[in-house]
């Protein structure tokens, strides 16, 4: 059980990694446009968004300046981003393949993943 919930932690780690990645190359082609707010900025709705962990000591918050730039896609290659989203999906679509063969003699009461929820996530990627 304890290495099926580590396959699931990671089968999210880089179910997000892609994602992030696959959002970054579509923004990157110029297909979504850049949200301008009115009343408020990206800034603050970073803030506001995680102003509940900020009373946790550890790990140090992250700052807005990290998180941009940390979140900045625009010096990679757009062929290399796309390359590096397909191999995120890969990668989850392996995990999901691991998942499914692990989950069987398992009770699924005890899992954190049920085989429905995996066949969903495996048309995310595909």
């Amino acid at each position: 059980e304890d290495d099926f919930e580590f396959l699931a932690a990671n089968l999210k780690r880089v179910l997000c990694r892609g994602l992030v990645r696959f959002f970054a190359s579509i923004n990157q082609a110029g297909l979504i446009p850049e949200k301008i707010f009115e009343f408020t900025s990206q800034e603050r709705i970073f803030e506001k968004r995680f102003e509940a962990f900020e009373s946790i000591p550890q790990p140090p918050p992250l700052c807005y300046a990290d998180y941009v730039a940390g979140s900045d896609f625009s010096k990679v290659p757009p062929k290399e981003l796309i390359e590096s989203t397909a191999e995120c999906f890969q990668a989850a679509k392996a995990y999901i393949d691991r998942l499914t063969l692990q989950s069987q003699p398992i009770s699924a009461e005890f899992l954190g993943l049920h085989e429905d929820e995996l066949k969903r996530l495996t048309k995310v990627i595909v």
